[in-house]
């Protein structure tokens, strides 16, 4: 199987891709594997399945549909000399090809853009192909990985690196048609292997996300309040003072009953503004 992921791997995109679309090449490698496995049929049907569904992914041209965040979880450099990142961001490639090296010799990185702590964007992964920067298969190859430099449990996110986040964040959303709902932590994602979210801690707790949010969400305050909400201008200035701050996922929730908490906490808020 190594073979032949391996010879996939090799001939590059472009050919994959013609490849995929002839309706013979599926049944020209079952053909294949059955004389390299020859009984081994069990092994020879997950093989057959892991390559089809590679084969897919390569077919759709990456049907992209979200975004996903992620924190490196290292110091934002290698050295004192690695004053943009390019090295730390290097050695995180380096690291996943080595991994994944035997399977798919051609890969590149686990995520397919890192942002360091001054802004600078480095292209990884080629967006045409997937990344395996979540443990979810399915998201995998519908997602763009992009991982910030830093570990962002013990530190702050500039605002260099902030600002190159959002702008290129924005330019993905525009380029894929990705809906702001989309635009997700890692821990946000449901693990294959746990079968739940919130299987990690990245990208960290203090990573910026529902700031980033706001920044890309054009004007309205939350993801469920829109403009054709009939208060919309309250609610939009009662989030730039602090006194409502939604669900910390981006979310109002105008139509559930406020708890008392709720509303302690905002008449706090109110008397803390007098």
């Amino acid at each position: 199987m190594n073979d032949i992921l391996r010879a996939v791997a090799d001939v590059g995109f472009p050919i994959v891709y013609s490849l995929a679309t002839c309706a013979l090449f599926q049944q020209v490698i079952t053909v294949y594997l059955l004389m390299v496995f020859g009984k081994k049929l069990d092994r020879l049907s997950d093989a057959v399945e892991k390559l089809t569904n590679y084969i897919e992914g390569l077919k759709k041209v990456r049907d992209i549909k979200y975004i996903v965040l992620h924190n490196s979880a290292t110091d934002y450099k290698q050295n004192d000399d690695d004053t943009i990142g390019k090295q730390i961001g290097k050695t995180i490639c380096d690291r996943a090809q080595e991994k994944w090296k035997k399977e798919f010799p051609a890969y590149k990185c686990d995520y397919h853009f890192i942002i360091g702590h001054t802004g600078e964007v480095f292209k990884a992964q080629p967006i045409e192909q997937p990344s395996w920067h979540c443990t979810n298969y399915q998201a995998n190859l519908v997602s763009v990985g992009i991982c910030f430099l830093g570990n962002f449990e013990n530190i702050e996110m500039p605002i260099e690196q902030f600002n190159a986040g959002v702008t290129l964040i924005k330019s993905l959303m525009k380029q894929y048609n990705i809906s702001l709902t989309n635009i997700l932590r890692h821990r946000d994602v449901v693990s294959d292997l746990t079968h739940t979210a919130n299987s990690t801690e990245c990208p960290g707790k203090n990573f910026p996300y529902v700031q980033m949010l706001d920044a890309l969400r054009n004007g309205e305050p939350f993801f469920d309040v829109g403009e054709d909400c009939k208060y919309i201008n309250e609610v939009k200035t009662l989030k730039q003072l602090g006194i409502i701050k939604g669900d910390g996922k981006g979310n109002l929730k105008p139509n559930e009953y406020i708890t008392r908490e709720e509303a302690m906490l905002i008449a706090y808020r109110i008397i803390k503004l007098l």
